[in-house]
Formats: structure tokens, sequence, C-alpha cells
């Protein structure tokens, strides 16, 4: 049986997302650690899901980003 594991971003204070739904802070606050660990998940995970929000606004991002995230 596979594993279960839910990446969610959330500050100290429950703060998700804006009210527009920005989430650039995400990727501007993550620790070394963090990032190397979601790296190392997103490429071993036998699959990815994430809401159709996300989706939409990663879907033109992804296949051109430079991000250290990107190719995972």
């Amino acid at each position: 049986m596979k594993k279960l594991i839910l990446k969610m971003s959330v500050s100290v204070d429950g703060f998700v997302a804006g009210p527009k739904g920005e989430s650039a802070w995400i990727f501007r606050t993550v620790s070394d650690d963090a990032a190397k660990w979601a790296i190392d998940t997103h490429w071993n995970a036998s699959l990815h899901l994430i809401g159709s929000r996300t989706y939409q606004d990663m879907a033109a991002w992804w296949p051109t980003a430079k991000s250290k995230f990107a190719p995972a």
C-alpha cells in the first residue's frame, strides 16, 4: 500500500492565499530543507493531485518555468 502525503503551505497565523488567490509568498519563504523535501517527494510520487484553481494558475507557468521546483 502506498503512502498518502498531504503537502499544504500555511503560515503560522493560518494564511493560505490572499483575497485574489495570490500565493507567491510560498516560494519566497521556503527554506532549503523544505524545498529539498518537496522536490524529493514530488520526484518519488506516483500521483500528484492539485485543485482546479492551482492547475489553472500553473498550467501556463510550468512548461517554461526556471524554478528549482519545475523539473519535478
